[in-house]
């Protein structure tokens, strides 16, 4: 019998074989032997899915939210930071007809960019000194100059600031990293994470988002730090935190109104604003709009089949019961 170590053997309640490739019942001799010889049962066969149907875990698939979906009439531009996080941001972009989304390290790379985002990062400091050596905070800063549209989300929000103070030493031994300067905040890091979905609207009367002003949105934070916002607009209003109600700001939006960060996560899975953002984009380009954009999302469908799936393929009874849940079947 295989030996399973003691201190593991009490968290093991069985097998669960994922992505399998080919014929599940030419594997069930296999299986048998697994479970004689350990003593622990087998709880399903998951077979290798080929659709996309959610995100991938870090940045394991950055490479397939690229490929274009046909002839690409807008393209954005988002910073291959080396410590790139909540990269999933950009997948309902994605799926939009004629929308191409590129990830790039290298300053030519945003020359014919509709819109430049700087995305979610696990060490802003470090990858704010990437951005530099790299010649893109350069090529960002003057994209900006010129008018074209530059977002930051969560810690590329923090980017576009004047500075980015870290005087506990959360993120790095310096303790200011100058900001792009790009918008009038400051932001300070804090050893304390803010994790929280949030409810809100739109309240953006210019910018890449004025035309969604009003609309609800759905969203979630996940950042360490405080940000300061001096005199500049707020693109967001948030009415409900963790199911309480509020009303704080969030984001800032430079005077010209072609520069916006914020902290909010999941913003263009809304639809109404993704649409907004689309018809922006293109009136500055001088293209059609496309009649499909933000249509409603189909992503809670695609977790629901990827449910499916999965359950198919497993003895829910069996993993229920192990929860001390009624799930209902067997295999």
């Amino acid at each position: 019998m295989i030996s399973i170590a003691a201190a593991s053997s009490a968290r093991i309640a069985g097998f669960v074989v994922n992505k399998f490739r080919g014929d599940a019942a030419l594997l069930a001799p296999g299986l048998d032997e697994l479970t004689a010889r350990t003593g622990v049962p087998v709880l399903g066969v998951v077979p290798f899915i080929a659709e996309s149907l959610v995100p991938a875990e870090d940045s394991l698939n950055l490479e397939d939210l690229e490929r274009a979906r046909g002839p690409a009439a807008l393209e954005v531009a988002v910073a291959r930071l080396p410590r790139i996080a909540n990269f999933d941001d950009f997948e309902p972009l994605t799926r939009e007809p004629g929308v191409r989304v590129r990830f790039v390290r290298h300053p030519e790379e945003i020359a014919n960019a509709d819109l430049i985002v700087l995305p979610g990062s696990k060490n802003t400091a470090e990858d704010l000194a990437w951005l530099r050596d790299a010649g893109l905070a350069e090529a960002v800063a003057a994209a900006a100059a010129g008018g074209r549209p530059v977002m930051g989300i969560c810690g590329g929000y923090q980017m576009l600031g004047l500075a980015v103070h870290d005087p506990d030493g959360v993120e790095s031994s310096t303790a200011t990293t100058a900001g792009l300067g790009l918008l009038p905040v400051v932001t300070s890091l804090e050893r304390d994470k803010r994790t929280v979905r949030v409810r809100g609207r739109v309240a953006a009367d210019a910018g890449p988002f004025a035309l969604a002003d009003g609309a609800d949105i759905e969203a979630y934070e996940i950042h360490v730090g405080r940000t300061e916002v001096r005199s500049a607009r707020r693109p967001f209003l948030i009415v409900e935190d963790r199911d309480r109600p509020v009303a704080e700001r969030d984001g800032a939006l430079n005077d010209a109104g072609n520069v916006v960060g914020t902290y909010l996560h999941g913003l263009f899975a809304n639809d109404a604003l993704r649409r907004a953002l689309l018809l922006y984009l293109a009136a500055r380009r001088g293209v059609p709009a496309d009649p499909r954009w933000g249509a409603p999302s189909s992503a809670a469908a695609r977790y629901d089949r990827l449910a499916d799936l999965v359950g198919a393929a497993c003895n829910l009874a069996a993993i229920g019961k192990l929860l001390g849940l009624d799930l209902g079947r067997g295999a």
